[in-house]
């Protein structure tokens, strides 16, 4: 009886210490990213204007390049590429970046560029486009994806940055 005993109070603490492994390029919930607008930027990364109220998280601290971690998308508007810039203590620190389709609601009358209402349904959290980069910026090639709304995702560390994107085709 007690070998019996030892035997499953080992293999209840060895079930106890496991744990499942948050997977590195994904976010846990499955539902299309619903963005409120965009930062329109050049291809210098110079923001030209806005559509709507951009529901971004471009830096852990504020959406400036002085926070600590901070990123940016551009030329935003784009067609078959964008550059990624991450930018974080350590500039070799492995960036992990994705893309997933998303909803844009135009709730907002501040735009200073007029586009159609449209809704994209599909693919909600899961990557249509996933890379790693260790340096300060990266070229994503966007020639797949279907002109429409899409958030953009950073991974680094522990902290996790977002930008809207549009893909458009002209």
């Amino acid at each position: 009886m007690k070998p019996l005993k030892l035997l499953f109070i080992s293999l209840l603490l060895i079930t106890l210490s496991c744990s499942k492994d948050e997977p590195q390029i994904r976010l846990s919930e499955f539902e299309t990213p619903v963005v409120t607008g965009f930062e329109l930027r050049d291809i210098q990364g110079i923001v030209r204007g806005y559509i709507g109220t951009p529901n971004v998280k471009l830096g852990n601290e504020s959406n400036h390049f002085d926070s600590e971690y901070y990123f940016v998308t551009y030329p935003n508007p784009c067609r078959e590429s964008c550059v990624v810039y991450g930018q974080t203590p350590d500039s070799n620190e492995t960036k992990y970046v994705w893309i997933v389709q998303a909803q844009y609601i135009d709730n907002s009358t501040n735009s200073t560029t007029n586009i159609a209402n449209t809704v994209l349904l599909g693919s909600g959290g899961a990557p249509l486009i996933q890379s790693e980069f260790a340096s300060n910026n990266i070229l994503l090639d966007l020639s797949g994806l279907s002109p429409g709304y899409y958030r953009i995702y950073l991974k680094v560390a522990d902290v996790i940055l977002y930008d809207n994107l549009i893909v458009t085709n002209n």
